[in-house]
C-alpha cells in the first residue's frame, strides 16, 4: 500500500495516538485528530503542522456513536475520505471478580471495542465502495490470554481482535485492508497509572514507528515487542494447569 494522504487517529490527544500523528504527518498527510481534549488537540496539532502535515481536530467520543458519525462525516466534507483510519482510543482499569465494578466494564467495552466498531461502521462501507482503505484497531497482546486482576481489559481487547479478525477474512478482496495492532507495554498517560511491573516497556515515539510502518504495509497483525509477544505466544499454547501455576506466581 501506497503511503496514504488523508489519515484519521483516535485517541489522538496522547499518547500513541499523538505520536501516530506525528509519523503520519512526516509523509505529508492530512491527519483528522479524534479525541475528547481539545487542548491537548491543539498541541498535537501544532506538531502535525511543524512535521509536515495538514491537522483537522474533531472533538470526538468514540463510544457515542453520533459523535464517531460527525467527526467522519466532517473530514469527508473537508478533504475527503481518508485513506487509512487507526482506532486507537482506549482506557485502562484494574478489575477484581470478587469487588466488580459493571458500570466501569461496560465503560471499557464502550470505549475499547465499540469505540473501534463506530469508527468501522461510519468508514467501512464507503472504502468498500471506494474499493480502497486501510483501517486498523489497536488491541493488545493483554488480550491474548486473560491476566488476573486485568480480566475486563483483557476481554475488551480479547473482543477487539476476533472482531478485527474475522472482518478482515469477510473483506478480502474489496480493496480494503485490515490491520489489528498488538502492542504490548507502551509508557503512555494510561499505562503510568499501573503499579505492577512492565517488563519490555517502550516510549510511544518508538512504538508508533513499529505501528505506521506495519500498517502502511498492509500488515494483518502488528506485534510488539518481539520479547513480549513471544512469551504471550508461549502462554497462549500452554494447558491451563501451567498456565495458572505460571501466572498464578505474578500475581
Amino acid at each position: 500500500m501506497t503511503k496514504p494522504t488523508i489519515v484519521a487517529i483516535t485517541g489522538a490527544s496522547s499518547g500513541i495516538g499523538a505520536s501516530l500523528a506525528l509519523e503520519a504527518a512526516k509523509t505529508g498527510a492530512r491527519v483528522a485528530l479524534l479525541a475528547r481534549r481539545v487542548d491537548e488537540l491543539e498541541s498535537v496539532a501544532q506538531g502535525v503542522r511543524d512535521a509536515g502535515g495538514e491537522a483537522l481536530i474533531l472533538p470526538t467520543d468514540v463510544g457515542e456513536r453520533n459523535s464517531v458519525g460527525s467527526a467522519f462525516h466532517t473530514i469527508e466534507r473537508e478533504w475527503g475520505l481518508p485513506d487509512m483510519v487507526v482506532a486507537n482510543a482506549g482506557i485502562g482499569a484494574p478489575s477484581n471478580v470478587r469487588k466488580m465494578d459493571l458500570d466501569q466494564i461496560e465503560n471499557l467495552f464502550r470505549v475499547n471495542f465499540f469505540g473501534v466498531l463506530n469508527c468501522a461502521q461510519a468508514v467501512l462501507n464507503p472504502m468498500i465502495k471506494r474499493g480502497s482503505g486501510q483501517f486498523a484497531a489497536v488491541s493488545s497482546l493483554a488480550g491474548w490470554r486473560g491476566l488476573p486482576y486485568s480480566g475486563a481489559y483483557s476481554a475488551s481487547k480479547a473482543a477487539v481482535s476476533a472482531w478485527m479478525e474475522a472482518s478482515r477474512v469477510e473483506l478480502k478482496d474489496t480493496g480494503v485492508t485490515l490491520t489489528t495492532v498488538h502492542p504490548g507495554f507502551v509508557r503512555t498517560p494510561m499505562t503510568a497509572k499501573n503499579r505492577f511491573p512492565m517488563p519490555f516497556l517502550m516510549d510511544s515515539t518508538h512504538a508508533s514507528r513499529i505501528m505506521f510502518k506495519g500498517i502502511v504495509s498492509g500488515a494483518s497483525e502488528v506485534n510488539f515487542p518481539l520479547p513480549t509477544t513471544t512469551l504471550m505466544r508461549v502462554a497462549r499454547i500452554l494447558p491451563n494447569a501451567l498456565f495458572d501455576r505460571a501466572i498464578g506466581r505474578r500475581f
